[in-house]
């Protein structure tokens, strides 16, 4: 049930209409068709969480529903559970998105005198994305809603008035379309002087203009077997046939529209110098503006600019002689650069809400309004090396970067403001580290090369101010909360403490919750930190042997440090109930408490209770089963080793080929033959989400040929 259809176009001419002005065109096109799932129906994480034992059709060869928990129904009393089947659901559930994309660009060059050249680059591209998602009245999505199975009750019966939806489901659909025009002009003057002086100048002017339109509906009593119509839910419904309940968000749906507009101007110039091919100096600047800061004309614009210098060591005379070295440079630079975030506006945003208690319309803020707030702003230094010797068997680059950053964050507000986050100024974020990437031949003949490629880098982050904050456990776990001292991917677990002996409760040490006020509005008081969950070094390793026409190549990638949380050992809902017959469940609960004496030998809590086990934490009442999935013990280490990619390519011999082509190639590759990884996340892919699928491996045979 999950389809995806791409077909891609793209087309590239160069005119040169006479010596001095040439002009080069680009033309690209694609459309993309996706058949997909909606509305909790993944068939992965159903085989993932579902008992093995349950079929999926009777003796009879029907479908075998089974009962799955859902909400309380409005029609039948004390009915929480309905029939579920996953091929039913992939029958009668479904998501279609249906993209186009298109655009183009010209660009222009024209040689107006000896050293003087005008640029000019023109684009236009345009997308749209046309996306549909729906529930008929046969999936349990829908069923879960009206409050019993479809044909269950009979016509005009007091649970069709007890229901919300007595007919139809579910439509959804969404239609956005964006359009870009991008304009650069720009002069520039390249002149060499006595052999030994060269100036080159750039001056240019850039405009950026994208508009976003789109509209986004919400529709209930959507049939689609019959004849894609829809039936009108009841103004009222009588919940249990007794009391009376509103139902116009039912009727009424939902729909909005999304209007916005992004300007930004920039203007540019640049100077270079260099001497006799040995040093070089680089000058530049932008003067940016954008249409986000409208109300502080102060903050409309940004001027940022940078400053940059290269020895170019291989040209000096002392060096000339030494055969072993092609080339070195040294390079510094130092810029100061702006962005404007997108996602902030100086007005406020709401939109209308039905208040039902009082019969009348509302407004609930989106977003508040930031008139103040202007653009991020970034110092970067950097110092670099780049050299190649052994007449290219040996190339390498090493560069060093630091980074202090004045960055907008999201902080807890006062409730009074309708939101309960804000975005401010005042944090200070700074990174530094390194890039190396290296290149040796090891071997090379006529007929045999042997290539390898070592790339790697390191990044060190931290907050080095930030303002107060009102921040959860939720956040603290999750690698977001931005610290002061602390790595900006940092993240904090709750201290395991052992089972309780009584009935093998999780329990935890939360002492610094006791009479500390700092507690009430952040969780790390009484959590453990646990590192980061971004790795210390990243690392990629390829090697290439190709003899004749015969290719064989690797490519590895290595993590070391970080940390992340496993899969959760209890129910992601965190509805802390007890397993029931239909669950499938991690094989670590055989090891679980069962009895007093357990909590000697284990670390894996009993079977949670309906609804119980619970601590009071400053932010209230919250679960310990859901606590333990993120505990301590729950966080591995997640370092690996990655085979990327495995491939053999294998180019025909001409004399085969030469009567019908010009060139053939073979080529087999498969991606992801292994991994090496902590034994602790079961096969799963350490480098995303925990829960995910388990590593996946595709094999390819592709043909190539030329004419």
């Amino acid at each position: 049930g999950n389809n995806l259809a791409q077909f891609t176009v793209a087309s590239n001419t160069t005119v040169k209409l006479w010596q001095q002005l040439t002009v080069n065109m680009t033309v690209n096109g694609s459309t993309r068709k996706v058949d997909g799932f909606a509305y909790g129906v993944d068939p992965f994480s159903y085989a993932y969480s579902t008992s093995r034992v349950i079929p999926c059709y009777d003796e009879d060869g029907f479908l075998f529903y089974h009962e799955k928990s859902g909400r309380n129904s409005d029609a039948v009393m004390n009915k929480a559970t309905y029939n579920y089947n996953i091929l039913n659901e992939k029958t009668h559930t479904g998501s279609f998105n249906n993209t186009r994309t298109w655009g183009a660009t010209f660009d222009l060059r024209w040689q107006l005198f000896e050293d003087l050249e005008y640029q000019g680059m023109f684009s236009y591209s345009s997308s749209s994305s046309d996306t549909k998602k729906y529930a008929a009245e046969h999936s349990y999505y829908i069923s879960e809603i009206r409050g019993y199975e479809y044909g269950t009750v009979a016509p005009n019966s007091v649970e069709t008035t007890s229901t919300p939806l007595p007919m139809g489901g579910l439509l959804e659909t969404d239609l956005t379309n964006v359009s870009t025009i991008t304009t650069r002009n720009a002069l520039v003057y390249n002149k060499l002087f006595d052999a030994k002086h060269r100036i080159t100048l750039q001056a240019g002017i850039e405009t950026n203009s994208s508009k976003t339109k789109g509209d986004t509906n919400t529709r209930w009593g959507y049939m689609p077997d019959r004849g894609e119509t829809f039936a009108i839910p009841p103004t009222v419904y009588y919940q249990y046939g007794q009391y009376s309940r509103d139902n116009i968000s039912k009727v009424s749906g939902e729909h909005t529209v999304l209007n916005r507009v992004e300007n930004t101007l920039s203007e540019y110039a640049m100077a270079v110098y260099a001497y006799d091919d040995r040093y070089v100096l680089n000058l530049s600047g932008r003067f940016d503006a954008s249409n986000r800061f409208g109300q502080d004309k102060n903050k409309r614009f940004q001027p940022t600019w940078s400053a940059g210098l290269k020895w170019r060591v291989v040209n000096e005379h002392f060096l000339w002689k030494h055969w072993w070295l092609n080339n070195l440079d040294i390079y510094g630079s130092y810029g100061y650069q702006g962005n404007a975030v997108s996602s902030v506006s100086p007005e406020l945003i709401t939109t209308d809400v039905y208040e039902y208690l009082y019969n009348s319309y509302g407004l609930e803020i989106v977003s508040l309004p930031y008139p103040d707030l202007g653009w991020e702003k970034t110092k970067t230094w950097n110092v670099g090396i780049d050299a190649a010797f052994l007449d290219g068997r040996v190339n390498f680059n090493f560069n060093w970067f630091k980074k202090i950053s004045d960055v907008l964050s999201s902080k807890g507000v006062a409730l009074e403001n309708g939101v309960a986050n804000g975005v401010v100024s005042g944090s200070t974020m700074e990174n530094s580290g390194y890039d190396f990437v290296i290149n040796v031949i090891p071997v090379r003949t006529k007929d045999f090369v042997w290539s390898v490629s070592f790339n790697t880098s390191k990044n060190y982050n931290k907050l080095t101010s930030e303002l107060a904050s009102n921040e959860s456990w939720q956040v603290a776990k999750s690698g977001t909360l931005h610290k002061k001292g602390y790595p900006v991917s940092g993240f904090w677990a709750f201290e395991f403490a052992g089972l309780s002996a009584e009935n093998g409760n999780p329990k935890f040490n939360l002492s610094g919750m006791e009479n500390n006020i700092l507690a009430e509005t952040d969780a790390t008081q009484y959590m453990k930190y646990m590192g980061k969950l971004d790795p210390d070094l990243t690392a990629g390793l390829s090697t290439s042997f190709r003899y004749k026409t015969l290719t064989l190549s690797a490519s590895f990638n290595v993590q070391l440090g970080g940390k992340k949380f496993l899969a959760p050992m209890f129910d992601s809902d965190m509805t802390n109930t007890t397993p029931n017959e239909y669950n499938n469940l991690p094989k670590d609960l055989v090891k679980r408490w069962r009895k007093p004496g357990d909590e000697k030998n284990t670390n894996i809590p009993s079977l949670p209770e309906y609804r119980r086990a619970s601590i009071e934490l400053p932010s209230g009442s919250d679960l310990l089963y859901r606590m333990y999935n993120f505990s301590d013990i729950r966080v591995a280490k997640a370092s690996f080793l990655r085979c990327n990619n495995i491939s053999l390519d294998y180019n025909l011999p001409s004399s085969l080929v030469s009567k019908f082509a010009q060139n053939v190639g073979l080529s087999f590759s498969v991606s992801n033959p292994f991994i090496i990884v902590s034994k602790d996340f079961k096969g799963k892919d350490p480098e995303v989400a925990t829960g995910s699928q388990p590593i996946s491996q595709n094999y390819t045979f592709s043909v190539r040929m030329s004419f």
